[in-house]
Formats: structure tokens, C-alpha cells, sequence
């Protein structure tokens, strides 16, 4: 049994430990003499902790103002591998040697790489290293794929019996010798300046040896002509490759490297923090500013920088100085100054061509043929990604000048190079997508506005890419009558950054045929998704919508204005849905007729004093014969109809609620439910309320209003069932999907407030609550109204008239977040 030895620094790896103090090596317990010169050696590559140590700095810790030979270096190191095991130290060829031992209570690994967000990556990566001599690792400049590379290389535990060997192409040109320069690297002589003879080959077919070739996109051809014959005689040398595109070699494994995961909008900062992009964000804004961390009200906006930087951690790293010394805020808020940020020199002396983003997209854009770079920069207008069928409607007509046409099956292949070149990214097809959806990261679209200005073809390809997308809508409206919901979105939901690019040129351009498609289109999907209507923040120009051809027009303005009602803006709203409604009769267009009734009826009704319109329209639209009606429009209409027909019948709503569901038209199946906890809330059925809400709230396809309100109704039912901190649960539901609802969280808890007698905070809350809805001429329902009503009369029986108007007034000046913590309080 070994004797207790002095206390000191230990240092324990997995069968051995090093006392420092003792200058003592143990290996299962047993003592090992090493001598001092190998002692030196051991502590220098524990110290450095999975870092390369060079040569020159071993010589130097070992013989101090000595010269010794290699010789020396390698029996000390041959004698630390017999006693530690053959794969503990590594020898990096031309760079140096490393301790890969596993540390006790340490996971293996670099701390050389600093790789964070990678951890999949580089698990993913091991197995792929252990399955196959031939591992490409592909992806986009910038993406990271040096720097994974390097953590593989270091991490990878195996005894390789001639070493580890990394070599950079970046320097070197088309027609390099690479088989000499490989056998070098490996110790072999070769026996010809020219290409791998067979007596080479056979020399390397001895060797056991891991080889990184690093940047081998400009060398493909080369690299594949060096590599191809080696795969099947050389078998002990395994390849690990960089590159931007494979090398479409036989047994080759490629692995796409995808930017770091940025979290989603609203993520709390413990989740946020987690996900790769923040995670680097942090580490490089804090290596320069010690002060500098994510905190809850600042981590929405690292999200979005973080977001706007596509990931990429080259990116990243470019922003981390700027963000230490001017803050986020400042960053984010010249984000649109995009190629000022992310294309700045970082300095960080990595490879030459990674100084900046810009070299990165130039070394890549110079690699491709004059073809290829036509199609790339021509993609520049594509947000949120595109089909090859759009990309190829660009790219092969459509010019007045025939300046943007190309060969149609040449444009097809040079998208296809794009995307194995990773300069375009491509996500496999979903079941309901024929074919797969590409897109540009936000840093290749900057540097393709910048080709796309300096060859004179911005307006042409912009002109283009807004015909394109408004064609591209020419069936949505039919398609949306008879489709599934599922369906529909899946065709046409993925289009909306695109709409809102063309939009906002058709805007510009004042073009009345594009603006009014596009209008209509984005319009459509903002009122499909039950979302907060986007289309009302475009400027667009009215007086250029009325100039579009007719039908064109008040498709336009039928959406357009159903979208002013969501944002309840009500005026304009009803102006601009009778000006469709003229429209449509106009063509005598008894579709579309009816579609404008039936939602001109919506708006109106149960506002004071409409009830009368409302009625006239009913009996007006009820003239119309329904059986050239389209589905969806009548099912719209029947939801209308029990306001009119038959009271109100929930057994009727159930009834279309089946109807729709079967069909496959969820929103409106989560319409019938929302009417239908409405009616069981306005009979005080409120358990059956809740259960209704809340299936509307598990339901897959919900949109955004659709959840706020039934968020709202389940916590309406809630309160009136006396379950107050299950009500403020759903409150959250509301207020997430919905902030501009706060309002209705404030009626719920003015209620909430005088039940546990908290009658002022419910006066103030009532008050802000009121000024909200005269400011948005807001219409509440019944149930709603009744909550109201009574708050109200409890009120003025609490408190005096003087009192209560006083305070009603300093809750209408408060401000709604304001307010809102007073409902938490209640």
C-alpha cells in the first residue's frame, strides 16, 4: 500500500495522478520514475489543459539555456506514453503536443477550441470520425466549421501511431502539389514533384495518421484527386475536411453545419442563455467588458441581434466589441446599417480571408463561375426563402431588356452548385411541399445587394421579384375557399417575408396592379392567422389602390379593410369593405358580394344603434343563391347566422363546429368554439366555458387572437368560478398573444379587486380599462359587458360619486403596464 504523501497540488487523471510538490508520478496507485526532465514535460502539458504546447516551449521548460536534440524530446515523451498509456499525449504535426487524458471529474475535451454551442455537433462529429475514414464538414462562411473542426481533431481519442496532422489550404492556388505536400507533412520522401505515384501511394498505405485539410473549397479538384486513391489503399489515414461544398467522393460523410441556434422571441433569459448564439454572444461581449450580462429585460433584445446575425458565429464575434462598449441597444439599433456591423474587421487573428465577413463572401463569391454568381446575387430579394420554381421565374425572364434571362435548365444547375457550395441553405421538403425550400442567410443577402447594385440590375430583379410574388397569390383566395387549412398555409404561409419585401417596393414604385395583389395577399394571410393585421403598418398609397383594375381592387379592399377591423380601426375599415362591396357589384360579382355582407355584417353588428344596418345587409345577403357559394364562405356566413336565425343556439354551433372540423377549416372550427364558450358564459354554464376554452387553446392551429380570446374567456370563467390564481394563469395567455388586449385583463381584476375588497385599485383599473375603450371605440360581448356592467354597479354602490369619478380619472392617466401591476396586487 502506498504511503500518505505530503498534501499538495494533485492533479488526477482517469489510472494516474501527478504530485506537483512531489514531483511524483502514480498510475494505478503505484509511484512511476519518469526523471525530472519527463516530470517537467508532464507538468507543462497538464498546466496547459488540452492546449497545444509547441516544441520550442517543451525544450525550453525541460533544458533551460540548454541545446539538446529532438532525440531527448522524444525518449522523455516515449517514456511518459509507456507509463501513461500510447494515446495520452498526442503530437500535432507542425504544431506541437497535447495531453488527452480525461481529466477526473472533467469531461474530456478542448478547452483550446473555446467551442460553445456545439456540443451536438461535435458528439455528432466523433461518431461520424468513428464510422468513416472520409468526413467532410460543410457550411456556409462564417458558420464555424474551422473552429469544429479544430475540437474534433483535439478531442478525438485514438493512438494514432504517426500522429495528428492539420494543414491549411487558404494560401495555397489552383494546381497545388498536395500529394507532395502531404507526404512531407507525414514524414514520407517523395520520389516526384508530380501527382501520387505508386510508390508514394504505397509509402502512405504504412502510415496510421489523422489528416485535417482545412479551407479545401477553391482545391476541390485537388483535394478529391489526392484523397480518392488513398481511401481505398491508404487505409490507416483517416481525412477530415472543411469546405463549403463536399467532394462527392465514394465513403465520403458529410456533415451540413447549420448556424447556432438562436431562441425563440420571448424565451426567458435562463432558456435564452442556454441556446448557442446568446451563449457566444456573452462569452465574447464579456472577454472584453467583465461587466457585461444578460439580464431579463435585455435578453428580448440579444435575441433579436443575435437573430438578425443569422447565427453565425463569425458574425457574432463581430458584434461582441461594439456591443461592449456601446451596449445592445446601440448595436441593435443601427442593425439596418447591416454591412457597417457584421463586415467591420474583428481582429481576432484567425485565417487572413475571415478578417471580415465581406473577405469571406468575396472568397466565395470569386470561387464561383460568372453563371453561378448571376443566380446568387439575383436571389437577393427573397426573404424568408423560396421555391427553385420562383428562383427560376427570376432568374429566366421577365426583363423588357432581356437582361434577366438565363438558360432555364443552366439556372437550375447553378442553384443546385449554390446549395452545395453552402451559399444557399436548403431545408428538406415538409410532407405537403413538393420540393425543397431554399433561402439566403441575412449576411449573404447583404453582400448580394452589394453585386447586385454593382451590376446595374437592383430595379429589374426588383420589379421581378414583386410581379413573381403577386402571381404567385393568383389562386390563394379560390385555393383558400376549398382547401384544409393545413393545406393552404403550408403553400402559401411560408411566402410572407416575400409578400412584405414586394409590398414594400409596390408601395414605393406606386405600381397599381402589384400593390393591390400584394395588399390583398399579405391582408389575407394576417386575417387567415388570426395574427395582429401587419398589412396596416405598410404605407400604403390608397389613391394608387384605386387606380387598379376593378376586381383587382376590391379584392384589395375587402381584405384590406377586414384587416383595419381586426386592428380596429373601424372607420376606415367599413369604408374600405363598401368599397369593395360597390365594387364586386359593379361586376356583378355575387361571391364576392356576399363575402363583403357577411363581413361588413360582422363589424356591425351589436355596435349601438347598426342593429337595423345589420339586419338590412342580412336580408340583403340571404338573396344570394348560396349554391354558387364556395364552402368556406358559407360556413363563415352560418357562424354569422345564429345571431339572425334561431337565437342563440349552442347545439347549432356545435353542429358547425363539426362541419368545419370535418372539412378541415380549423380557424373557423375554433371560431364555433369561441362562440360557443361566449354563449355557455353568458348562461353561466362557466364550467363548461372553461372546458371550451381550453380546447381552443390545445388546439394545433389556433392563431394568435383566437388564443388571446380564449385565453380570455377561460380566465372570465375562471373568475366568475372564484379561482383567482388559475384566472391570472390564463390572463398570461391573453396578454402574451395579445398585448394590445391588456383592457380586457383589466375588467377581469377590477371584478377580482372588489370581491377581495380592494375597491380603489378596482376603480383605478376600471378607469384605465374605460379610457382604453373609448380610445379604440372597443365593442365588448355579452359576457364581457355583463362583468363590466356589474363592476360598474358595485362600484358606484362602494364609493361616492365625487370619490369614484376621481379616481376613475387617475386610472385613465396611468398608464397600462401600470394598471396592470395592480391586478397582480389585487
Amino acid at each position: 500500500m502506498t504511503p500518505e504523501l505530503p498534501r499538495g497540488t494533485v492533479h488526477r487523471y482517469q489510472g494516474w495522478e501527478y504530485r506537483v510538490d512531489e514531483h511524483e508520478l502514480l498510475v494505478r496507485g503505484q509511484r512511476v520514475k519518469i526523471g525530472r526532465p519527463a516530470c517537467k514535460l508532464l507538468l507543462a502539458l497538464i498546466e496547459a489543459d488540452g492546449r497545444l504546447v509547441s516544441k520550442d516551449d517543451l525544450f525550453a521548460l525541460a533544458w533551460p539555456n540548454r541545446v539538446v536534440s529532438d532525440k531527448n524530446l522524444s525518449v522523455q515523451l516515449t517514456k511518459l506514453r509507456a507509463a501513461l498509456g500510447s494515446n495520452a499525449i498526442l503530437n500535432v504535426s507542425g504544431l506541437g503536443y497535447r495531453l488527452a487524458a480525461a481529466r477526473q471529474g472533467k469531461q474530456p475535451g478542448p478547452s483550446s477550441s473555446a467551442l460553445i454551442g456545439r456540443d451536438a455537433d461535435l458528439a455528432e462529429m466523433l461518431t461520424l470520425m468513428e464510422r468513416s475514414r472520409l468526413v467532410s464538414i460543410v457550411g456556409t462562411g462564417g458558420v464555424g466549421k474551422t473552429s469544429l473542426a479544430r475540437a474534433a481533431f483535439e478531442t478525438y481519442r485514438r493512438p494514432w501511431r504517426d500522429g495528428t496532422h492539420w494543414i491549411d489550404l487558404t494560401r495555397l492556388s489552383k494546381g497545388a502539389p498536395l500529394g507532395q505536400m502531404l507526404a512531407r507533412t507525414l514524414g514520407v520522401v517523395a520520389d516526384s514533384p508530380g501527382p501520387l505515384s505508386e510508390d508514394l501511394i504505397l509509402l502512405l498505405s504504412q502510415l496510421d495518421a489523422l489528416v485535417v485539410l482545412d479551407n479545401s473549397e477553391h482545391l476541390l479538384d485537388e483535394v478529391a484527386t489526392l484523397i480518392r486513391p488513398l481511401i481505398s489503399r491508404a487505409l490507416g489515414i483517416h481525412f477530415l475536411i472543411t469546405s463549403q461544398e463536399p467532394l462527392r467522393l465514394e465513403g465520403e460523410s458529410v456533415y451540413r453545419l447549420a448556424p447556432l441556434e438562436v431562441p425563440r422571441a420571448g424565451a426567458g433569459l435562463t432558456s435564452a442563455s442556454s441556446s448557442g448564439a446568446l451563449a457566444l454572444l456573452q462569452g465574447r461581449v464579456s472577454a472584453i467588458n467583465k461587466d457585461f450580462k444578460l439580464q431579463p429585460e435585455t435578453v428580448d433584445l440579444a435575441i433579436e441581434l443575435c437573430r438578425h446575425l443569422d447565427g453565425l458565429p463569425l458574425a457574432i464575434e463581430i458584434a461582441a466589441a461594439p456591443v461592449a462598449t456601446l451596449g445592445l441597444q446601440a448595436v441593435f439599433d443601427q442593425i439596418d446599417q447591416r454591412l457597417r456591423l457584421r463586415l467591420r474587421s474583428h481582429g481576432q487573428g484567425g485565417p487572413e480571408r475571415h478578417d471580415t465577413l465581406l473577405q469571406t463572401y468575396e472568397w466565395s463569391y470569386g470561387l464561383l463561375s460568372t453563371l453561378e454568381q448571376q443566380v446568387f446575387r439575383r436571389l437577393e430579394p427573397f426573404a424568408g426563402g423560396f421555391s427553385a420554381q420562383m428562383a427560376q421565374q427570376l432568374c429566366c425572364g421577365g426583363s423588357e431588356d432581356g437582361a434577366l434571362t438565363l438558360d432555364g435548365w443552366e439556372m437550375l444547375e447553378a442553384l443546385s452548385a449554390l446549395v452545395e457550395k453552402s451559399l444557399v441553405q436548403s431545408q428538406p421538403a415538409a410532407a405537403l411541399i413538393a420540393s425543397n425550400r431554399l433561402s439566403l442567410l441575412e449576411s449573404a443577402r447583404d453582400f448580394a445587394r452589394l453585386q447586385l447594385a454593382h451590376n446595374g440590375e437592383t430595379d429589374s430583379v426588383r420589379r421581378r421579384h414583386a410581379e413573381i410574388v403577386a402571381d404567385a397569390f393568383e389562386l390563394a383566395n379560390y385555393e383558400l375557399e376549398r382547401w384544409r387549412d393545413r393545406d393552404w398555409a403550408a403553400k402559401y404561409g411560408p411566402e410572407r417575408s416575400n409578400v412584405g419585401v414586394a409590398l414594400n417596393w409596390a408601395c414605393a414604385q406606386r405600381e397599381p396592379s402589384v400593390l393591390a395583389r400584394l395588399t390583398a395577399a399579405l391582408a389575407q394571410m394576417d386575417s387567415f392567422a388570426l395574427s395582429d393585421a401587419e398589412v396596416v403598418r405598410f404605407p400604403i398609397p390608397l389613391d394608387v389602390l384605386e387606380s387598379a383594375p376593378m376586381l383587382q381592387r376590391a379584392r384589395a379592399c375587402l381584405e384590406f379593410g377586414w384587416a383595419h377591423y381586426l386592428h380596429d380601426s373601424r372607420e376606415l375599415g367599413t369604408r374600405l369593405l363598401e368599397s369593395a362591396l360597390e365594387g364586386f357589384e359593379a361586376l356583378g360579382d355575387d361571391v364576392g358580394i356576399y363575402c363583403a355582407l357577411t363581413r361588413l355584417i360582422r363589424m356591425v353588428r351589436g355596435r349601438p344603434g347598426m342593429q337595423e344596418r345589420a339586419e338590412a345587409m342580412w336580408a340583403r345577403l340571404k338573396q344570394i343563391d348560396e349554391r354558387q357559394i364556395p364552402p368556406r364562405s358559407r360556413l363563415r356566413c352560418s357562424i354569422v347566422a345564429y345571431y339572425f336565425e334561431g337565437g342563440r343556439d349552442i347545439d347549432h354551433l356545435w353542429r358547425l363546429h363539426r362541419v368545419a372540423q370535418g372539412a378541415g377549416f380549423d380557424d373557423q372550427a375554433n371560431a364555433c368554439l369561441l362562440h360557443i364558450s361566449n354563449e355557455l358564459l353568458l348562461n353561466a354554464r362557466y364550467e363548461e366555458a372553461a372546458a371550451a376554452a381550453r380546447g381552443m387553446l390545445v388546439a394545433t392551429h389556433a392563431g394568435a387572437g383566437l388564443r388571446a380570446l380564449a385565453g380570455h374567456n377561460l380566465a372570465l370563467a375562471l373568475v366568475r368560478l372564484e379561482r383567482f390564481e388559475e384566472a391570472r394563469e390564463a390572463a398570461q395567455v391573453l396578454l402574451r398573444a395579445l398585448p394590445g388586449a391588456a383592457h380586457m385583463v383589466l375588467d377581469l381584476f377590477a371584478w377580482v379587486a372588489l370581491r377581495v375588497g380592494r375597491v380603489e385599485h378596482a376603480a383605478l383599473m376600471a378607469g384605465r380599462s374605460a379610457q382604453v375603450k373609448r380610445d379604440i371605440d372597443w365593442f365588448s360581448e355579452p359576457a364581457e359587458a355583463a362583468l363590466i356592467a356589474e363592476t360598474a354597479s358595485a362600484l358606484r354602490d362602494a364609493l361616492e360619486t365625487p370619490s369614484l369619478n376621481e379616481l376613475m380619472q387617475i386610472g385613465a392617466a396611468l398608464s397600462t403596464p401600470e394598471a396592470l401591476s395592480l391586478a397582480q396586487a389585487s
